[in-house]
């Protein structure tokens, strides 16, 4: 029977009891669940070793991945570039993208990552983040996208993360990475 989250079923306790009952080693789990080996009740009774595995039951899957009817043996990953919040989730549909100014770069993951200064993700399920490049840079960490240096500001990508004043006597366009002498 399908009790809350313990799907009890059967095999020999080691006593002959539930011999005759047919359950979760055969079954599969509902979708969303998975077969884990437990102790019985999970209650220590005398005379019952707790460390001896007795039955099969259904467990829901944990975050970061799901467990369709055809896998109830084992759970998938999320895939890389999604999250799984879902306790439980039957699908792939359970794995959501990584929102914009977000990754994910490894698979089975309960969240994402938000992009490092200076870097930006502009679709969702990124598996990485993109540099700004010189000239450029992302106005608020999460940000989807790069914005240019306004005039009189410079950024050398390698040099620095913000951009920055152009020293006294030099200038500069928009979206430039050094400043020049003014004549």
């Amino acid at each position: 029977p399908l009790t809350s989250w313990g799907y009890l079923g059967g095999g020999d306790n080691g006593l002959g009891q539930n011999a005759g009952v047919r359950g979760v080693a055969a079954d599969p789990c509902p979708a969303g669940s998975i077969k884990q080996m437990l102790n019985g009740d999970g209650v220590s009774t005398p005379g019952e070793d707790p460390s001896v595995l007795l039955s099969d039951y259904c467990v829901p899957c944990g975050p970061g991945v799901f467990c369709d009817e055809s896998t109830s043996q084992a759970s998938q990953n999320c895939p890389a570039g999604t999250y799984g919040a879902i306790i439980g989730a039957k699908s792939s549909l359970g794995c959501i993208e990584c929102p914009v100014g977000t990754y994910q770069d490894m698979d089975g993951q309960f969240d994402c990552q938000v992009c490092p200064p200076n870097t930006f993700a502009s679709a969702p399920g990124a598996t990485a983040c993109l540099s700004c490049g010189d000239g450029y840079e992302v106005s608020v960490a999460g940000s989807n996208l790069c914005n240019a240096c306004p005039a009189g500001k410079f950024r050398d990508a390698a040099l620095s993360d913000n951009c920055q004043e152009c020293p006294a006597g030099t200038s500069s366009g928009e979206g430039e990475a050094t400043c020049n002498i003014r004549l």
